[in-house]
């Protein structure tokens, strides 16, 4: 008999200065074989503006053996945050996200197209940090005058 593919997939972040981190790791997805569907968000990370050099690379993985033989690759994607984000304005007011188009990404494995991931960026506002990465201070409170 021939079984299904038990599928997730995974994302690494490649930061400005080159650093390579896994920022995603979806489910697995039991029997999705070739068409798996995830509804997934990975952590936010830095992003340096349209000029910068990060980029992400997705791997769709097949889980053999409920994780006791070694995954198989089935595809993997790269793409600039640059162009991924390249539709979506910066976040303004009380808006906190600004999501991009969809993307479909061509999967390769072995130089050669065997599938597709939609995927699509958003760019997040976060709170002013300053120059030692930490949050700006609550200001502080005025004591009760009145109380005794």
């Amino acid at each position: 008999s021939i079984s299904r593919m038990n599928v997730y997939a995974t994302a690494e972040w490649r930061s400005e200065d080159g650093e390579i981190r896994e920022i995603a790791r979806t489910p697995v997805k039991l029997g999705a074989h070739l068409r798996p569907e995830w509804n997934h968000t990975s952590r936010e990370q830095p992003y340096c503006g349209r000029g910068g050099q990060e980029s992400i690379r997705i791997q769709v993985w097949h889980e053999r053996c409920s994780g006791f033989i070694s995954p198989t690759l089935c595809g993997e994607a790269s793409a600039s945050m640059g162009w991924l984000l390249g539709d979506a304005d910066t976040p303004m007011g009380s808006c906190k996200h600004q999501a991009a188009r969809n993307v479909e990404l061509g999967l390769m494995r072995d130089n050669e197209e065997v599938g597709s991931i939609l995927v699509q960026a958003l760019l997040v506002r976060t709170p002013a940090r300053d120059d030692f990465g930490l949050l700006p201070a609550k200001s502080p409170v005025a004591p009760n005058a009145e109380r005794k």
